[in-house]
């Protein structure tokens, strides 16, 4: 039974090495061997959050020491990767110490092998500065490592030393590798994504770009590891990993620009490269490393190799597993239907859900003829090199050729060269690498046969993977089409006039028997009808028959433009809210000051009214009388008694009324 430790197995490299292990059983356990059961990959996480690896059995909590030490002391074999993070040295120091000091207790021997990097001979020189042949692996013991590499350098002379103690059963190994690449990049995957993106017209190429860049294959690190732990114990306690490549920086950036983007790298001060903050400065010390090595205790080792010739001879396989393991995949959409359809609008809503372009024939016209114009424009440079030269020349030729196209046509392009223009559109740039949303195009059978080629020559890479179709009478077209403002229409094709004419084009090509989608049905891309609607239900629609983006999210700028987006929408909303807020507690004090006001004037009446009573109440009874009430009883009593009427009283109560002060 093995078991093999290895540590950090969530991090870019120390996944792959124990991956490689785990399906090395057979190597492990070679035919006729003394030793058998299963093999068994235990380790630690570098990140508490990270993922176990299926291949790994169990994880090691680092941060007991006790336990740590308990699985080390089981293992057979020991990994410790230091390629990526640095702050796993102290505990890597503690482990071959902590080895060290019971070895001598070992029923048998145990292999430790430290996986360091190849910065540890940044600065080593020839010792003859005119030859310029690599430097020999056996040269070691002089390297010179990078001044932010020194602990590195410390700990792989330590791991030798141990190794080499007399009858010592821990035998020691550094694994000194190249700069990684592979499965979905690490340090060079800035570059795999600028050019995927095609966020800028360029990659940057740090200073001249000749410095020759040692590399290795994840992977083939990890066969390495593997074939030092499984081998006859190698006679080189130290070992360089790297491959057979000898490419400099600016090498590796065309390829990777020629084969994802658009093939231009252009050249930066290297002062210029830190500017923006998003470059650390241990990446930049790695790809500015310039080291040519001699691997030559690796030859010796029974290593499959994944890309043994280097990074820029295996772009392609090395392109395919970063698409595979970033999740990155072409979208190509085709949306056809008559005009009026809404087939713009869909394609529109689709390249902003999924980030694609979207590939119209004016856009065509309009991007092919932009293209061949700079072209042409830098024939007016004196420093234009030979290849802008030779291309210049080219788009020279071409233009001219449309020209004459578009003449022969009566002022349009020909429907031959707009597919041909159309087929290259879709087979560069964006469209190849993120797909596209092809707007209204191809219209018939022949344009179809033209982009795509025809049944026994397809070219699939630029095939759409989905063909959505607007169905609608041409009662309900003429209807919306009339609907539209007249600031809409004023200038376009959606007049009445302009769609009838159009609209009977479409049906006379698209038949029943004779349409454009039965080229698609054929291929088993079979077109997917939508109703042609005022709603948002088309979108709703594609979008839950495609599923979810294939492609990256927001980039830095679109996340930043994002968050600026939404914090000003909550300023304006708070805004609102602290205007509306303020207008409320003003018309609540308003309607609290007129309560107020409305309040003390009754209040200030009733304190009238009290007062005058209590005044009233204050007065003798009989001068009450004599000033209120006898001068004018007294008046009626004389005339009553002058008159002698037949009702005394009614009359007298009649004269009071009458002769009443107050109501005088």
């Amino acid at each position: 039974m093995a078991t093999v430790f290895v540590s950090g197995v969530d991090t870019y490299a120390g996944r792959s090495i124990a991956e490689v292990i785990a399906g090395s059983s057979a190597e492990f356990f070679p035919e006729g061997s003394a030793s058998k059961g299963p093999l068994t990959v235990i380790g630690t996480l570098h990140d508490k959050a990270g993922k176990k690896p299926k291949c790994v059995e169990r994880i090691v909590d680092a941060a007991d020491k006790a336990a740590l030490k308990a699985e080390l002391l089981a293992a057979t074999h020991i990994v410790y990767d230091i390629t990526q993070h640095a702050d796993v040295i102290p505990e890597a120091i503690w482990a071959i110490e902590a080895l060290d000091a019971v070895s001598d207790d070992f029923a048998g021997n145990k292999v430790f092998v430290l996986v360091s990097t190849i910065m540890t001979w940044a600065k080593t020189k020839p010792v003859d500065p005119e030859d310029l042949s690599p430097i020999a692996e056996d040269e070691f013991r002089r390297r010179r490592p990078h001044l932010n590499f020194k602990a590195h350098l410390d700990l792989e002379k330590q791991v030798t030393k141990i190794g080499k103690k007399e009858n010592t059963k821990l035998l020691t190994y550094v694994v000194c590798a190249g700069l990684l690449y592979g499965d979905g990049e690490l340090l060079f995957h800035r570059f795999f994504k600028s050019a995927w993106q095609l966020e800028e017209p360029h990659l940057e190429c740090y200073g001249a770009g000749d410095n020759a860049v040692p590399a290795v294959h994840v992977r083939d690190l990890g066969a390495i590891v593997s074939a030092v732990l499984t081998s006859t114990p190698p006679q080189n306690r130290y070992l360089l990993a790297v491959d057979d490549g000898t490419s400099t920086l600016e090498e590796i950036l065309r390829s990777i620009a020629d084969t994802l983007g658009n093939g231009v790298v252009k050249k930066i001060a290297k002062e210029d490269a830190l500017t923006d903050g998003s470059l650390a400065q241990e990446d930049y010390d790695s790809l500015m490393i310039n080291l040519r090595v001699d691997a030559a205790a690796i030859k010796d080792l029974a290593v499959n190799w994944a890309c043994q010739g280097g990074l820029v001879e295996s772009i392609a396989t090395v392109i395919a597993e970063y698409r595979k393991a970033r999740g990155l995949h072409a979208l190509k959409v085709c949306v056809l239907g008559p005009p009026g359809a809404g087939k713009s609008y869909l394609a529109g809503q689709l390249c902003q859900h999924y980030k694609l372009p979207r590939i119209h024939i004016q856009g065509v016209i309009k991007s092919k003829l932009d293209r061949l114009n700079d072209a042409v424009a830098k024939l007016e440079s004196p420093d234009i090199s030979p290849e802008d030269s030779e291309r210049a020349d080219a788009a020279k030729e071409e233009l001219a050729e449309a020209r004459a196209n578009i003449e022969a046509n009566g002022g349009k392009y020909g429907e031959e060269l707009l597919c041909k223009w159309v087929k290259e559109t879709l087979g560069r740039g964006q469209c190849r690498n993120q797909g596209y949303v092809l707007d209204g195009f191809p219209k018939t059978t022949a344009h179809a046969k033209d982009i795509f080629g025809a049944a026994e020559e397809q070219d699939t890479a630029i095939l759409p993977e989905f063909v959505f179709a607007f169905d609608a009478t041409d009662e309900f077209l003429k209807d919306r089409i009339m609907a539209l403002p007249e600031s809409e229409v004023a200038g376009t094709h959606n007049s009445e006039e302009g769609l009838l004419r159009r609209l009977a084009k479409y049906r006379a090509e698209n038949t029943e028997d004779n349409t454009v989608l039965n080229f698609f049905d054929l291929l088993e891309i079979h077109p997917i009808s939508l109703a042609a609607e005022s709603s948002n239900a088309p979108f709703e629609r594609a979008i839950h028959i495609i599923g979810k983006p294939r492609n990256y999210g927001l980039t830095a700028a679109e996340q930043a433009a994002l968050a600026a987006s939404e914090a000003a929408k909550s300023a304006a909303a708070e805004a609102r809210a602290n205007e509306e807020r303020t207008k409320l507690e003003a018309a609540l004090a308003a309607e609290a000051a007129q309560a107020q006001a409305t309040w003390a004037a009754l209040r200030s009446e009733v304190q009238r009214q009290h007062a005058e009573a209590r005044d009233q109440a204050a007065l003798p009874l009989r001068s009450f009388l004599v000033k209120n009430v006898l001068p004018t009883l007294t008046k009626g009593l004389m005339e009553l008694c002058d008159v002698r009427p037949e009702d005394p009283i009614d009359y007298l109560a009649e004269y009071l009324f009458k002769h009443n002060p107050r109501i005088e």
